[in-house]
């Protein structure tokens, strides 16, 4: 199989009719064809077959910066779909720019299936983004490196109104927007997600929500009554106290007795459960 028959990988929907399939796999290679040669070369108005002559055509040519860019934005938009899906972004709307070195004209079509890979350290795949496209079959194997631009917008997570440094989150305090992002950055995309958690620094209204600048839910806050535990020497009591600060697993803290009204440190171990510190 050549290097054209895995430039159109779009999935099938659920009960797509085989001729529907067929269809736009044929509209997909000819569209592919174009580019690298050219409608009028082509010379045709209707998807023809994918036929061994066609083969024999395109193992005669060299590349074209249209073909390989094609190649490109099919591969950096499959990329953009499966980390959307695993970040859970919605109804997400992609703009791919491609730079691609004139050289590719010198360069010979791949009798293989071409591989793409990253050449930046960037985990998201927004903004300036540099990837390596490879041929590693025929008399001449090549490699190229190419530019990509990848713009997204899609709903965040925002600020309904202003809020202060140390506010907890509520439902109500947020809402759903679209923004436009043109660089790789951090942000939540679902409310849940961020409720709950404290804000680090002063956040202004409409501004967007980035879960890496908020404080993690605490398991005991200030003002919430926890359940002490005191262990020694293989015997154990609990009783009741008031937290008097906030605190994460592990954290040491000061609540209160509520018999002795004995102000003590204790251990965070759990929500709404501590233990005293010997």
């Amino acid at each position: 199989m050549i290097y054209l028959s895995i430039l159109y990988n779009a999935t099938r929907k659920r009960n797509f009719r085989p001729t529907e399939a067929e269809r736009k796999r044929r509209q997909s290679r000819i569209c592919f064809l174009s580019a690298l040669f050219g409608s009028a070369l082509l010379g045709i108005s209707h998807p023809p077959a994918f036929s061994a002559i066609t083969e024999q055509a395109i193992a005669a040519q060299t590349m074209t910066e249209q073909a390989l860019a094609y190649f490109v934005r099919q591969e950096m938009q499959a990329e953009v779909d499966a980390y959307a899906r695993q970040h859970h972004w919605q109804n997400v709307q992609t703009d791919i720019a491609i730079t691609v070195p004139a050289a590719v004209q010198h360069l010979p079509v791949c009798p293989e299936p071409l591989t793409i890979a990253a050449s930046d350290l960037n985990n998201q795949p927004v903004g300036n983004l540099k990837r390596q496209v490879r041929c590693d079959g025929g008399a001449h194997p090549w490699r190229i490196n190419t530019t990509v631009k990848v713009e997204v917008q899609l709903p965040v997570v925002v600020a309904r109104t202003a809020l202060n440094r140390g506010t907890k989150l509520a439902a109500d305090m947020l809402k759903m927007q679209v923004m436009h992002f043109n660089r790789a950055t951090d942000f939540a995309t679902q409310i849940p997600s961020v409720t709950g958690k404290r804000t680090e620094r002063r956040i202004r209204s409409g501004q967007v929500i980035r879960p890496a600048s908020l404080q993690q839910r605490w398991l005991v806050e200030t003002g919430d009554e926890v359940l002490i535990t005191a262990r020694k020497d293989g015997m154990q009591a609990s009783t009741r106290g008031i937290a008097l600060e906030d605190g994460g697993k592990n954290e040491q803290i000061e609540v209160k007795n509520s018999r002795s009204e004995k102000v003590i440190k204790v251990r965070v171990t759990d929500y709404g459960k501590v233990e005293t510190v010997f």
